[in-house]
């Protein structure tokens, strides 16, 4: 059996929640280093959260491309690992509300990473979600992380967060 692909993924945000919160996403490829990407966007909520999962997502569309089977996808984000492996069929089930009735927070890009994945396994591809501890020794989390903090830093600051 060969090896998964491993994708790692992390997202950051300066100013988490606040005014003025600038976002970003960083992707590292563990055996193809040249797909390593980053980035942040100039519209939308500019929290941690929404970053991780933005890390996610490219992820999964940089898996299309991969000449592999097995791609295990790695996030030291609980949140976002939790929202795709655990509580995004609950929600569906709910008309995308919490158990407390409020409406889901960045359910466009849960419902878009779930879209994706189903592609992906409909091409035969066995995509997973591994929850990583952060800013530990895994030198490919830390290389994720140090790109979404660039990232972020880079990204003007936005009104909206």
């Amino acid at each position: 059996m060969s090896r998964p692909y491993n994708i790692y993924t992390d997202g950051s945000a300066v100013n988490n929640g606040k005014p003025g919160a600038r976002g970003g996403y960083g992707v590292v490829c563990e055996s193809d280093r040249s797909r390593d990407t980053s980035g942040s966007f100039t519209h939308g909520n500019q929290t941690n959260n929404r970053y991780e999962l933005e890390a996610i997502k490219k992820a999964t569309e940089i898996a299309r491309d991969v000449n592999h089977r097995d791609i295990n996808i790695k996030s030291d984000s609980e949140y976002a690992v939790k929202s795709l492996n655990t509580w995004s069929k609950n929600w569906e089930q709910n008309g995308w509300r919490t158990s407390s009735g409020q409406p889901v927070q960045n359910q466009d890009l849960i419902q878009s990473i779930n879209r994706n994945v189903s592609d992906l396994r409909a091409s035969g591809k066995n995509v997973g979600f591994e929850h990583v501890r952060g800013h530990q020794t895994d030198y490919h989390n830390n290389e994720a992380d140090r790109l979404a903090r660039t990232a972020a830093n880079s990204n003007p600051v936005h009104e909206k967060y």
